[in-house]
């Protein structure tokens, strides 16, 4: 078990802080080429051998009183550990030291800066300020495009109530599909201006998805 860190904008923290988002995906850096072992599809973390290669992680089964084993990639996360969420925040700094002393407000929660405020990027948070702490009690692999009805809703994608039933705000498509249109979105609003992203290409690739 390990205690690591990982970024959530302020609508992610608004769904976490809701119950709304059970999930998370993160892209899989590097891409692996293929996940099956020889032919065979294994998608579920705890089927991997512990006893991981020391240049990464590989799925693996048993057939016919031999291991079959897929390529090799590396899982930043495993079931059991903790994450503290670091999130954007707005600071009151000791005019002792200069050093930041506890957090004024959350940018999640809404707050509208003043005159000369700015807030502290999320990858900045240290551990001792974060308000939010998640236990990790699976990981898997997947294509983003097999995200199911079930995940995306729990990924936080926001709904609301209609005739008929519940839509879903501001998407299109498949579940699959939406959920890659969030991913997108969530994207495009830390990129600098004039930086575009490819929905494509976040649908293409494969995630590490952790509830």
């Amino acid at each position: 078990m390990a205690e690591k860190g990982i970024i959530f904008s302020a609508p992610m923290v608004q769904a976490l802080l809701g119950g709304r988002k059970t999930q998370t995906r993160r892209i899989l850096k590097p891409q692996p080429g293929d996940t099956l072992a020889a032919g065979k599809r294994v998608d579920h973390v705890g089927d991997y051998c512990t006893g991981a290669p020391q240049h990464g992680q590989a799925y693996y089964w048993r057939a016919n009183g031999s291991w079959n084993s897929s390529e090799r990639f590396h899982l930043p996360y495993a079931s059991g550990d903790r994450l503290y969420v670091r999130e954007s925040a707005l600071y009151w700094i000791r005019r002792s030291d200069n050093q930041r002393d506890k957090v004024a407000a959350f940018k999640a929660d809404g707050y509208e800066l003043g005159d000369g405020e700015r807030w502290t990027p999320s990858i900045h948070m240290p551990r001792h300020f974060s308000r939010i702490w998640l236990a990790v009690t699976e990981v898997r692999v997947q294509r983003l495009k097999e995200c199911s009805e079930a995940d995306a809703i729990a990924e936080g994608i926001e709904g609301f109530a209609c005739t008929g039933g519940t839509a879903w705000r501001d998407y299109v498509g498949g579940m699959g599909s939406m959920f890659a249109t969030l991913a997108t979105r969530l994207r495009a609003a830390t990129l600098p201006s004039g930086t575009a992203s490819t929905p494509s290409r976040a649908s293409g690739g494969r995630t590490i998805h952790g509830s």
